[in-house]
């Protein structure tokens, strides 16, 4: 399968992504780039009333339910857009023709950078990602598309059991609008994610940060586009897909918040205030439900913001009337410890931040693998000296210093520094205070793009900022701040132009790496679920298996992926490491012993599995004890099953010593 195949279910994940959000936030009479950068979040919140809906109603989430979700939200934001008629914001130093079509052109290269690399490494987009987390979410896609439900209650788990309790699917309600293949709509979905939302997020964020230099926003899109971090680590090596999506949205996220804190007086500003405060709690609300951690994110890089918010409105208010001053103050206090006692009463949170994760590398070395951007602790082998981004981190470490000079981003320069510190307690052991990472279960992988984001729009303050001093002796000749502007960025540009070779690329190997490293059939020492030739194995088997077939196996080869690849069901969607029912942790162990235990299939038909896929391949993960499978690896397949198709190492059998 071509890119070219992958068209029109890019354009449709592209829609689904962008028209339902820009609808909504331009019905409030958010300025177009306001509402292009937020779009993606507020689709979300659509998403999120839709599937609601759906779940009251039984009715199914399709493209037509989620349309009408769309057409119903939009004509409520018009409405109150049309009700409250904000003023249109007063653009803070509003750009020049001749810098709006560079921005355009930084952000279109920053697209290709990304995009090209993700896609040579991905190869072909009907191909899986092998990856622990997305072998789940794709298997999602396809219980959505069959069962028409999408709401955080209906999908876990995706097959039938179970307490149904909360899983973020905000990213799984959109994407499965895309017709066709689930796999090729979940790599398409991925690649717009780190091509276009995150480009344009930290365009947004670097415009709201320094609106008086405008290079640093038409900059900040190529300095994110050399970034290792995000997208190409939490993306392709890590596969975490839905915490993507809403780390890619949280630059811009930020952004609104800042622009609403700093803006200019200006007539009709409490309309204006009221129209940009339902907005904000719009693109929050949406980034939260893609993914949860996205609020520990916001809290952490904003926290000095809003903790500078409500000082001012509470001083505002005291020197009005000192009892309503204290009025105020006690309902912040009383507020902020509802929200930390209904957190602390969390079972989901409780085992986010309790969940059982080895320290990475001690904090020196945390530090260094921050700093230089590597795709893994220093002293690991994929931290070769060429992995080393030392002009990007030059200018990071530059820019976070001259933003110290800036009212407006100070606050910002606190929040990277947070982010950093819960980055080393992630990647450490330092105890007490490692608690503070469980909010994004310990991964030094989800928390990293933090610090980076910020770091970005530092990077390409430091080169805006040189760009400025270079050009202010033309500057004296000619005082066309348009001029200016364009020409700061032009010298940005064309130093990042000099980086590019100088870094291999943006370390385009390492990129490719991060990228290619899930999609590989290609042996490794913790095995692969899938060998070469094997996914189009699986592929076929849409023929050999009825409509209304079950298939076990060994979850760690290969069997998850054949729900995604077939539409067959499979006893295990997702690669299990805890344990799985009484009947599924019995044949786990004994389901070799199918001859002469009558246990194995009394099991099996209490699951409904009728078939078998076995391979005799090295599974993935093989060398972790509790993720064996001996029951299914120690089988004789030559009796008590009847073979049906079979491709190297890779069998499909039928289950017949249980007739």
């Amino acid at each position: 399968m071509s890119w070219f195949d992958a068209l029109v279910p890019a354009l449709a994940v592209l829609a689904a992504f962008y028209l339902p959000g820009f609808l909504v936030l331009k019905g409030l009479r958010l300025s177009t780039f306001q509402s292009l950068a937020l779009a993606p979040a507020a689709s979300a919140a659509v998403a999120a009333v839709g599937t609601m809906a759906c779940l009251f109603t039984g009715i199914r989430w399709t493209p037509a339910s989620a349309a009408a979700a769309t057409l119903i939200s939009a004509a409520a934001a018009f409405l109150v857009g049309r009700l409250l008629r904000p003023p249109a914001p007063e653009q803070e130093n509003p750009l020049p023709r001749p810098v709006k079509v560079l921005a355009g052109c930084t952000l279109a290269a920053a697209a290709v950078i990304i995009a090209s690399t993700m896609m040579a490494g991905i190869g072909s987009p009907g191909l899986v990602s092998q990856g622990w987390d997305p072998t789940y979410h794709v298997n999602v896609l396809a219980w959505i598309k069959e069962n028409g439900q999408a709401s955080p209650w209906s999908v876990l788990p995706i097959f039938g059991g179970g307490t149904p309790s909360f899983y973020p699917t905000g990213w799984h309600a959109l994407v499965s609008l895309a017709p066709g293949d689930v796999v090729v709509a979940g790599n398409v979905a991925m690649i717009i994610i780190a091509a276009v939302i995150w480009p344009v997020s930290l365009a947004y964020l670097g415009k709201a940060l320094f609106p008086n230099l405008p290079a640093v926003m038409v900059l900040s899109p190529l300095v994110g586009s050399a970034l290792l971090a995000f997208p190409y680590v939490q993306i392709g090596t890590k596969g975490q897909w839905p915490a993507a999506f809403a780390m890619a949205l949280v630059p811009a996220v930020l952004a609104l918040g800042i622009e609403m804190q700093f803006r200019a007086p200006q007539a009709g500003r409490r309309r204006r205030i009221v129209v940009e405060l339902l907005a904000l709690l719009l693109v929050t609300a949406g980034t939260i439900w893609i993914h949860p951690s996205a609020l520990f994110g916001l809290l952490a890089l904003a926290g000095v913001y809003m903790i500078r918010f409500v000082v001012l409105a509470i001083s505002h208010e005291w020197q009005r009337d000192w009892r309503r001053g204290l009025g105020w103050a006690a309902a912040t206090v009383l507020l902020l410890v509802g929200m930390s006692l209904f957190l602390a009463r969390s079972n989901v949170l409780e085992g986010v931040i309790n969940y059982p994760r080895n320290p990475y590398a001690p904090w020196q070395e945390a530090v260094l693998w921050a700093v230089f951007d590597l795709p893994n602790q220093p002293d690991h082998r994929f931290s070769v000296p060429g992995s080393y981004n030392y002009p990007i981190a030059i200018l990071m470490v530059a820019g976070a210093i001259i933003a110290l000079w800036s009212r407006r981003a100070r606050p910002a320069v606190a929040g990277m520094a947070f982010a950093g510190i819960i980055f080393v307690l992630a990647a450490g052991d330092e105890k007490p205070f490692r608690w503070l990472a469980g909010f994004w279960y310990k991964e030094p992988a989800r928390i990293l793009p933090l610090v980076l984001m910020l770091g970005a729009v530092f990077a390409a303050l430091a080169l805006a900022a040189a760009g400025r001093l270079l050009v202010k002796p033309i500057a004296a000749l000619n005082r066309t701040p348009g001029r200016q502007h364009l020409a700061a960025g032009l010298v940005g540009v064309a130093a990042l132009g000099v980086i590019y070779p100088a870094t291999g690329d943006f370390r385009y190997q390492q990129r490719y790496n991060a990228s290619e490293s899930p999609y590989s059939v290609e042996p490794r020492p913790q095995g692969r679920p899938l060998s070469g030739g094997e996914e189009e194995f699986m592929r076929s088997l849409k023929d050999d298996l009825p409509a209304d077939a079950v298939v076990i196996g060994d979850p760690f080869s290969g069997l998850p992926h054949l729900y995604a690849l077939t539409g067959r069901h499979v006893v295990f969607p997702q690669m299990v490491a805890n344990k799985g029912t009484k009947d599924e942790e019995y044949l786990r162990h004994h389901f070799q012993d199918i001859l002469t235990d009558p246990e194995v299939c009394g099991a099996l038909q209490r699951i409904g599995a009728q078939y078998v896929y076995a391979d005799s391949a090295a599974p993935a993960h093989r060398k972790v004890k509790g993720r064996q499978w001996p029951g299914f690896r120690q089988a004789d397949y030559t009796q008590g099953f009847q073979l049906l198709d079979a491709s190297g190492t890779a069998a499909l059998y039928r289950i017949t010593a249980c007739r």
